[in-house]
């Protein structure tokens, strides 16, 4: 509400919101979901490795790889949800290819508006 009023941009980003939680048809903010997959496990697993360091260790990768079923388990569901939901899902492959896909959903979300 307040970044609407103040008329701010604003990004909502976090691993568990879940598709069709947030309200998506508003006529004072555009709403712009998406959700960035990773079909590939090891791939996954990988980036904890990787935010483990990046972090210095503040976000130790032992405690994520320890539940990394059940993380799989969330993965796939909000996966499916954005299905349901049609929610689009980039897979992540290449960081530029996922970040050119992401941009241009946004790019077209925001061109529908001007119509």
């Amino acid at each position: 509400t307040r970044s609407k009023q103040e008329a701010i941009s604003l990004v909502i980003e976090g691993v568990h919101l879940l598709p069709g939680i947030l309200p998506i048809e508003t006529k004072d903010a555009l709403i712009v979901p998406l959700v960035l997959a990773v079909p590939n496990e090891e791939v996954h697993r990988h980036y904890f490795e990787k935010r483990d360091k990046q972090t210095h260790k503040r976000r130790r990768k032992q405690g994520y790889l320890k539940y990394f079923t059940e993380i799989r388990m969330i993965h796939d569901f909000i996966v499916e949800r954005a299905q349901i939901e049609k929610v689009p899902v980039i897979y992540e492959q290449d960081p530029r290819l996922s970040l050119e896909q992401a941009l241009e959903i946004i790019l077209n979300a925001s061109l529908k508006i001007r119509k």
